[in-house]
């Protein structure tokens, strides 16, 4: 289960990525001929904003992207691997991001829940790309259709 700091953050990241998302697809749909210069600045937004994403799933030690993050008692994501290079001693270690002692549960680090957070993160970052494959295929098609009918791209 996510904290309530946690899930506010994973909400305000999809309602951003959300409204970057409308904002370039109602750019293109609203004017046919839309100014390069507006839909280049909301890619760029939404590039950005992808790009934090990004460095939110990665792991706080490695810095990998990896789909094993585990979700430590102190609310902390690491990847496996990293999480079995830590020091135990009587099945105890600290988390090295912000040295609480914890204890390693019975079945190894292996049996910690997975991050949630990184797996909705993760969710984000396929819906974004998957839009922008759909901006990107009607953007084309608006260019093809200003050719076909001689008008100027940007002019009405």
């Amino acid at each position: 289960m996510l904290t309530p700091t946690v899930q506010a953050q994973t909400t305000m990241t999809a309602l951003k990525l959300k409204s970057l998302e409308v904002l370039l697809r109602n750019n293109v749909r609203r004017s046919r001929y839309a100014t390069h210069k507006n839909t280049t600045q909301l890619y760029m937004a939404l590039q950005a904003l992808e790009e934090q994403i990004r460095e939110m799933m990665q792991c706080k030690i490695c810095l990998d992207d990896k789909d094993t993050q585990k979700q430590l008692p102190c609310q902390h994501t690491l990847c496996l691997e990293c999480l079995n290079s830590l020091k135990v001693a009587d099945s105890k270690y600290k988390c090295p991001l912000c040295l609480r002692e914890l204890f390693v549960p019975n079945g190894g680090f292996e049996s910690l829940p997975d991050s949630l957070f990184t797996k909705q993160l993760a969710s984000i970052v396929q819906q974004t790309e998957l839009a922008r494959k759909a901006s990107e295929a009607a953007e084309t098609i608006t260019s093809a259709d200003s050719s076909a009918q001689g008008k100027p791209e940007g002019r009405s």
